[in-house]
């Protein structure tokens, strides 16, 4: 198991030290993909260069505000659609899961 995933289990407050680039980066290289409620990742630029210089593999939940069960619904109601995008869709990719469909996020630009 991958020591980021370790931390974000047993201590929260530990998880959230970590850095969003630091975790996504870790989480690439291991050949995982990506599943969080923080959609963010595809709108700040850093974190979106992040995704790209990684070659990510990112489902994120559209909305920050549900809960729990809402999520897992949404997981088991779409699942065949993000395990296809998962072996299929070459990356990288952020790929928002809403509550009717599942949708590719545009990826912010860092200008330099």
């Amino acid at each position: 198991m991958a020591r980021h995933d370790d931390e974000r289990k047993v201590c929260a407050a530990a998880s959230e030290a970590i850095a969003d680039v630091d975790w996504i980066r870790e989480a690439s290289e291991l050949g995982e993909v990506i599943l969080t409620k923080d959609v963010r990742i595809a709108r700040v630029p850093i974190e979106a260069a992040v995704v790209v210089n990684c070659d990510a593999k990112v489902f994120a939940m559209a909305s920050s505000r549900i809960t729990g069960p809402q999520m897992l619904e949404r997981l088991l109601r779409h699942q065949e659609a993000i395990h296809r995008w998962a072996r299929q869709a070459p990356p990288p990719f952020v790929v928002g899961v809403y509550e009717n469909r599942i949708a590719r996020l545009t990826l912010a630009r860092l200008d330099v």
